[in-house]
């Protein structure tokens, strides 16, 4: 026999009343409503220490009740059915049905709060990847900007002698693209940009087109065959799309 799992057991309301029969849903209902009752009136007839106590009392009555009905709902729904409710149902069937559904419902919520949890840690672990690759980026820069400094250092990655201007200016091209780069995961992060962020990207990508389009310094290391390695796949497939838009004009 098929039971629909979302309906209660059917009542026959007739039976009962004629039997005089309480469910315990009925004798809860009449407890809580003649306790509110009761003490209701008893506080329009008192006045001060008194009148104040029997107002917590009745606040603080309807806690422990709520908390055990909700529970009892929860847990063993059944047990708010008269005997006489489940009057042509298959007691234990209907019991173990319900229970199913309870399960059900708590198995889902675990399995959202572990996929919340999942992608809480994920989002974490990105996190600190990006600040360790800031760390990093701002490493190079300070690098960059000693060179810029001094070229002489620059022998500490060239081995053969390279005029100063050349050195500075390949200096100033290698910041330049690492601060591009910072900039563009900025504004291509999982997070969905507001309208005033892409407005801010628009003024980013002309100004980072017309430094590729101006700049040799900056096409000779998009076209180095180590860069693909040194920058994030994403910044490099879009400056070296824009060395292949420039290169084809």
């Amino acid at each position: 026999m098929s039971i629909d799992h979302h309906q209660p057991p059917h009542t026959n309301n007739s039976a009962v009343k004629e039997k005089g029969l309480l469910t315990p849903l009925s004798v809860i209902a009449m407890f809580v409503a003649f306790s509110e009752t009761v003490l209701g009136i008893a506080v329009t007839q008192t006045s001060g220490g008194v009148q104040v106590a029997l107002t917590c009392f009745i606040i603080i009555l309807l806690l422990p009740v709520a908390t055990a009905f909700f529970a009892i709902l929860w847990y063993k729904p059944w047990h708010f059915y008269a005997p006489a409710d489940y009057a042509g149902l298959d007691m234990p069937q209907f019991v173990d049905a319900l229970r199913g559904v309870t399960a059900a419902i708590t198995e889902g919520a675990k399995q959202l709060e572990a996929e919340r949890q999942e992608r809480m840690t994920a989002l974490q672990e990105q996190q600190l990847r990006l600040a360790n690759r800031n760390e990093f980026q701002r490493l190079t820069l300070e690098i960059n900007k000693l060179v810029l400094q001094d070229p002489t250092l620059d022998r500490f990655d060239h081995a053969e002698d390279r005029k100063p201007e050349v050195i500075k200016i390949e200096a100033l091209a290698y910041i330049n693209m690492n601060m591009h780069e910072l900039v563009y995961e900025y504004y291509h992060s999982a997070t969905p940009r507001s309208e005033a962020e892409e407005i801010e990207w628009k003024t980013w990508d002309a100004m980072i087109r017309s430094a590729v389009a101006n700049c040799s310094a900056l096409r000779s290391i998009i076209a180095d065959p180590e860069s693909p390695h040194i920058y994030l796949p994403g910044y490099f497939a879009y400056v070296k799309k824009l060395l292949t838009q420039f290169e084809s004009r």
